[in-house]
């Protein structure tokens, strides 16, 4: 049996399946920063970014994580990047990395991005290796950024230096 991943464009059933089984340690971290706990309001908004969101799939079919970009407010140049999914999320990974690496960069860059940057609950050690892995650098400790007093780490990558002077550690 193959062990493809396919990623594709976002379906909302998908995404709201996705939101709706997320990893404990996805639900810390992205309802940390909400206003609420509900999943459907986060899978709506998703759903908003569509055209810059995939939802990979495991090798028998089952939406196991997603992964997007966006500019923060609308014709901004500053872009945030997201990830997260189901307890299949390892799964995929490889896939999204690529998806990551191959199409989601370049896009933001010749989008005209100049920063990229996200922000990791600090205890997320999985969410943190990854967004190293896809090249970004520890820029900051928000200290007590979580409405529960947690404190995330801000990533960042800026497309149009190098990779030693992107480093702002």
């Amino acid at each position: 049996m193959s062990k493809t991943v396919l990623m594709a464009d976002v379906d909302y059933g998908d995404v709201v399946h996705i939101c709706e089984n997320l990893r404990e340690r996805d639900i810390a971290e992205i309802f940390a920063t909400r206003w609420d706990n509900d999943v459907h309001k986060l899978a709506e908004e998703i759903w908003a970014y569509r055209e810059c969101a995939w939802v990979a799939y495991t090798h028998d079919g089952e939406p196991a994580a997603i992964m997007g970009c966006h500019p923060i407010l609308p014709g901004s140049k500053v872009w945030t990047i997201f990830g997260f999914g189901t307890p299949r999320w390892s799964d995929v990974i490889v896939a999204l990395s690529r998806q990551a690496l191959r199409f989601c960069k370049p896009m933001m860059k010749n989008a005209g991005a100049n920063r990229v940057s996200c922000y990791a609950l600090s205890t997320h050690h999985d969410a943190r290796k990854w967004v190293q892995f896809l090249g970004m650098h520890e820029e900051a400790t928000h200290k007590m950024f979580g409405k529960d007093g947690e404190d995330f780490v801000v990533y960042v990558w800026f497309p149009n230096m190098t990779k030693d002077s992107a480093d702002v550690r």
